[in-house]
């Protein structure tokens, strides 16, 4: 292969292995303070959640949009030097 070509894939496989680590440690998270946590202040946290959510949802096609462009933009940016 490449040097260029296993350069990309390795970027997107970081890229892909960061968001799973995120998504785990959020998880994580939330089964550590959920059983910690007074009823009345999880749920707090869960309104607060959903409301983040809300709020975000009709934006994420554009946040999505605006993320792959960025990535490719680094990715051609990286090939550059």
């Amino acid at each position: 292969m490449r040097p260029v070509l296993v350069t990309i894939i390795g970027r997107c496989l970081g890229v892909l292995a960061g968001l799973l680590l995120l998504g785990i440690v959020m998880r994580l998270t939330e089964l550590v303070l959920r059983p910690v946590l007074p009823p009345w202040l999880m749920n707090a946290l869960d309104q607060g959640w959903s409301t983040l959510i809300s709020i975000l949802s009709p934006a994420l096609g554009p946040i999505a949009a605006i993320l792959i462009l960025a990535g490719l933009g680094w990715v051609i940016a990286s090939r550059r030097r």
